[in-house]
């Protein structure tokens, strides 16, 4: 049985309630690694068309788009339509959800929002969406920072790599508390400057020195 804080919006002549309860159960497993057994208080709806889910994000979506979070709701293709409405396999939809269950967590307990590729990369570090990637392009962290510059650039992959880098390095509670932190110290919408400088400042090392030995890695 879901806690009670879920509310699942579903058709059950489509999807089956326990096989739904399931992917939900596992997804909060992912999270609690992070954040501990507490559930806040968030709705899933799923959606069974393209046309579903652009009405629900307000635009026309990418065919690689299919799910949205905003606020403590989360919009998210049905596994029943997943790769017939989208270009992913149905084995997706697991850390997809999850991912997007990390946004209600990260929004609810830690409350940082920039950068944004830290905000993406927790999401997608906690969905285990690092593995099996492989990076085309570094982008200038200062051009991934905040949500105009995430809609022209979007390095899903340099973010979920990246953070995947941090946490090995600093271990779970280190970034834990550190992402915690940023909003009280520097603002829950900082500029990149600011959260380069705290960042060195709370790890007593360089932001550019962790990067320049990640981009060694990635290029093993």
């Amino acid at each position: 049985m879901l806690p009670k804080e879920i509310k699942l919006k579903f058709n059950p002549k489509i999807d089956s309630y326990s096989k739904l309860e399931l992917y939900i159960s596992q997804a909060l497993d992912n999270n609690f690694r992070l954040f501990g057994k507490r559930v806040p208080t968030f709705t899933i709806d799923l959606l069974y068309s393209r046309a579903e889910l652009d009405k629900a994000v307000g635009l026309e979506t990418s065919e690689w788009v299919v799910g949205h979070t905003h606020k403590n709701r989360i919009y998210l293709l049905s596994p029943s339509v997943f790769e017939k409405a989208s270009s992913h396999m149905v084995s997706d939809f697991l850390p997809v959800l999850t991912h997007e269950i990390a946004h209600i967590f990260t929004n609810e307990f830690l409350q940082i929002l920039h950068p944004i590729w830290l905000y993406e990369g927790i999401a997608g570090y906690i969905a285990e969406q690092y593995h099996n990637r492989k990076i085309n392009m570094i982008d200038n962290f200062s051009f991934l920072h905040d949500s105009k510059q995430w809609a022209k650039n979007s390095n899903y992959t340099q973010s979920y790599l990246f953070t995947n880098f941090l946490f090995k390095h600093f271990g779970l509670k280190k970034i834990y508390d550190f992402c915690k932190s940023v909003p009280q110290k520097i603002g829950k919408y900082n500029q990149a400057e600011a959260f380069f400088s705290y960042f060195d400042q709370f790890f007593e090392v360089k932001f550019i020195e962790l990067v320049k030995k990640w981009e060694i890695t990635v290029k093993e």
